[in-house]
């Protein structure tokens, strides 16, 4: 499972090696942009590059006070 990212930036002076889903390979040049893309190998480069994610995926925190609490049981019955 890849990391979705909305926008990825080449920080490095060489080109990278991007793998996508599906197991296409992208060789990002240096200063290069790839934009709305599903990365298989993000943290195989991850220091070389500077990146926006998408968090759409990964669900809210709930809001204080709404969490729902279980039932109290009477453990001397």
């Amino acid at each position: 499972m890849g990391v979705k990212v909305k926008k990825m930036t080449n920080v490095s002076g060489v080109s990278l090696p991007v793998i996508l889903k599906g197991g296409t390979t992208v060789y990002l040049p240096p200063h290069g942009i790839i934009e709305n893309v599903n990365v298989e190998n993000y943290f195989a480069i991850e220091k070389f590059i500077r990146a926006e994610i998408d968090l759409t995926e990964i669900a809210p925190f709930p809001e204080p006070g709404k969490k729902k609490r279980g039932k109290r049981v009477n453990l001397n019955e």
